[in-house]
This record gives C-alpha cells, structure tokens and sequence, in this order.
C-alpha cells in the first residue's frame, strides 16, 4: 500500500490485488469501468471507489478538492486503513 496526495489535494491509496480484496470482492473491479484490476488499483476515499490506472488518471486530473469533503474522506481513509491492518 501507497499513500498519495493529488495535485488537488485529496488521499489516494494504492493497492495491491490482494489489498483490494478488503471490499469484500474475490475479483477486483474497477468501480468505474468494470474492467478486472490485476495487479493495483487506486482506492479514492473521497468517493469510497476503487479505480484501474486509467480511470484514476482521468479522474484525477479533473477533480476539485472540497474542503467541506474532508471529513468524510478521512472517516473512509481510515474505515479502509484499519481493514488492511486487521486484514479484512
């Protein structure tokens, strides 16, 4: 696992195939594009969803950081990191 920052200021995760295993699938999908994530994905707190490379870059290079977001992306940053630890 890697913590990231965005140009625009958000936490990013990225995962392993077998961390993203922590939401409960036994495949790994992108939440956007449904295609089959084989090796990492990249978990976005702010919006709870997991994204192949692609979907992460086209993602991010439009997002907007709010800060009136900041609460809930760090309550799911860290509902997810404590599920990594405890290997959920």
């Amino acid at each position: 696992m890697n913590e990231l920052k965005t140009k625009a200021g958000h936490t990013i995760l990225k995962l392993n195939n077998k961390e993203l295993k922590v939401f409960g699938r036994e495949v790994s999908v992108c939440d956007n594009c449904c295609s089959i994530l084989i090796k990492d994905g990249y978990y976005i707190p702010v919006l709870n969803r997991a994204y192949c490379f692609e979907c992460y870059e086209r993602w991010s290079k439009k997002a907007i950081y709010y800060s009136e977001d900041a609460h809930f992306e760090n309550e799911k940053l860290s509902q997810i990191l404590e599920n990594l630890k405890r290997g959920v």
